[in-house]
């Protein structure tokens, strides 16, 4: 009752901090739990202004340098990665699946970014070319921050920090290594328990995939421009088997409509795992789909997930939805040289659909990709690139390539040489049901931290057979018409403007 007595006894923590324990009333109760929370949350408080981020990220840079794995715990101590995976998971979760994004008057210009894959030198070495996130320039980062580069706990925090340090600045959308699946195959799972070890590190990845699960899947830039990851994605309905579509039948088989933007806003982000079924659909699309130069829409047979969409249905879509421009990013160079019908991508850009209401287009951010190659003699040495947006319309992109920066300092290789390409036959089951050609590894694509929303459980695509459809070559050459930036100037990780170590 309300005359009863507070006993107070002093407890040890296990790990050396002292709270006081409070027994026998309600009061006591309270206290003792806002005792415990705050010497869980002591020494994870964060200088989220700009100067004291751009402190942390100077710091992060700082253990990159020394080639040693263990240096990073020391300069970026678990809990402060704990605080930052918990602050972000709490912005990131109440957002919708689409950014819409109306500049502001004092917004010059927006770089969007693509895939970094852990290749932190080189994505400082971006940030000094674009320019830091401010009022004035928007950076949009297009997924696949982490995995097959030795950095990716490094990188995904720099991004991180710099989205809550400049929240209104910084665009974050989800890849598809942003998955556990992924992960645990690419290295990512490895690396962070290498560098936080078993326990902290085994909490810390938890905590990264709760933060992967509610990343957002899209944004569109003042009505025109469409940024997302792999691309576009199905309406959930195959059309019927002989319908005549174009000039073309399309016999013994079943092509995919493309879905709308109101799908898209009303979709679920796939959850930790997107695995291409049921109310992942939409968001495994999104993450895995790649362009063709054929017609259509139809299942992507080489990665086993997603779809491939062909210049006819990019057309249909920007015309229905009043877009000029799409950026994707999710395919490397050396990937796309296993398909030959459309543009390069070693200069890190590509034209990949152009059409009368306007241009599809990949950006690929990781230069000299992969970081490790078995034989020197396969390795691509491509460029990496962002693009710029600027007004007045905001839909006609400049590309600014880049080279590595070499020497890389020494790090350690987190995923196995003979790991499956995860451009081609990638180990998850087919949304049509398919397995895929490794069957030798379990994956648990069900997990239930921050699992699909329902809004699109309706989606039941049905299985596909079809033949390759008839060939049609929709490339246009590029021809720059845009001012194009090489860089090839080596800078060591003092002369970042203010990244300063």
């Amino acid at each position: 009752g309300g005359g009863g007595t507070t006993i107070r006894t002093k407890r040890i923590h296990a790990k050396g901090g002292t709270w006081w324990k409070f027994k026998s009333t309600a009061m006591g109760k309270m206290r003792e739990e806002q005792r415990r929370r705050s010497f869980e949350n002591r020494g994870r408080t964060l200088p989220l202004d700009v100067d004291g981020v751009d402190g942390l990220i100077a710091n992060i840079a700082e253990a990159v340098q020394t080639g040693n794995a263990n240096a990073l715990q020391h300069n970026l101590p678990a809990t402060n990665v704990l605080a930052t995976l918990q602050l972000a998971a709490k912005l990131f979760k109440p957002l919708p699946p689409v950014i819409e994004v109306d500049t502001k008057p004092s917004v010059r210009e927006v770089v969007v970014v693509g895939d970094t894959h852990g290749q932190f030198p080189d994505l400082l070495h971006l940030l000094r070319l674009a320019g830091k996130p401010s009022e004035e320039r928007m950076i949009v980062f297009n997924g696949d921050y982490v995995d097959r580069g030795s950095w990716g706990v490094e990188t995904f925090v720099t991004v991180l920090l710099m989205k809550l340090s400049r929240p209104q600045s910084v665009i974050m959308l989800r890849g598809n290594h942003e998955s556990s699946t992924c992960t645990k195959l690419y290295g990512f799972f490895k690396e962070v328990l290498d560098k936080y070890g078993t326990e902290e590190g085994t909490k810390l990845y938890k905590m990264f995939k709760k933060v992967f699960a509610v990343l957002p899947l899209a944004t569109v830039i003042n009505k025109v421009t469409l940024v997302l990851h792999g691309g576009l994605f199905r309406a959930g309905h195959a059309c019927e088997p002989e319908k005549k579509l174009g000039n073309e039948f399309w016999s013994q088989e079943q092509l995919y409509s493309v879905g709308s933007l109101t799908q898209l806003r009303n979709s679920s982000r796939g959850g930790t795992d997107p695995n291409g079924m049921g109310s992942a659909t939409v968001a495994s699309d999104v993450l895995w789909s790649d362009p063709t130069s054929l017609l259509g829409m139809f299942e992507n047979e080489d990665r086993g997930i997603g779809m491939l969409y062909g210049p006819d249905v990019t057309e249909k879509f920007m015309m229905a939805e009043g877009i000029e421009l799409i950026i994707r990013s999710h395919e490397s160079p050396d990937a796309r040289a296993k398909r030959p019908t459309l543009p390069d991508l070693s200069g890190g850009f590509s034209i990949d659909h152009d059409v009368q209401a306007g241009q599809l287009v990949t950006v690929f951010s990781a230069p000299d990709y992969p970081q490790f190659v078995e034989d020197e003699a396969l390795r691509v040495r491509n460029k990496g690139a962002f693009l710029i947006l600027r007004s007045p319309n905001w839909a006609t992109p400049e590309a600014v390539q880049f080279e590595a920066l070499q020497p890389r300092p020494m790090a350690k290789r987190y995923y196995a040489s003979d790991a499956p390409d995860s451009d081609i036959d990638f180990p998850v089951p087919h949304i049509s049901g398919r397995v895929s050609a490794t069957h030798d590894q379990p994956f648990n694509t069900n997990e239930s931290e921050f699992p699909a929303t329902p809004s699109d459980a309706h989606l039941d695509p049905s299985p596909c057979l079809f033949c390759s459809p008839a060939h049609i070559d929709h490339r246009r050459q590029y021809e720059p018409t845009h001012s194009i930036q090489s860089v090839s100037k080596k800078i060591s990780y003092e002369s970042i403007e203010g990244f300063e170590t």
